[in-house]
């Protein structure tokens, strides 16, 4: 396991307990990650080339751990 891998094991963990479903009460951040809504459509078309909504994202597994 790299570096990385352990940096966002440790993130991951903190963050949502590693939970993909999680939702900040407070922020409204979703996910394994905690990506704010905001934020995931203008990642998505800039480091991926696609359109994603936020709902995509927080219903998808495969698309946070993409994405992020």
């Amino acid at each position: 396991m790299s570096m990385l891998d352990d940096f966002l094991n440790a993130l991951s963990s903190q963050e949502s307990g590693g939970n993909y479903g999680a939702v900040n009460k407070n922020t409204g951040a979703l996910g394994r990650w905690q990506v704010l809504p905001g934020n995931v459509s203008p990642w998505a078309k800039k480091y991926l080339g696609i359109n994603m909504t936020a709902d995509q994202f927080h219903r998808n597994p495969a698309l946070q751990d993409k994405l992020v």
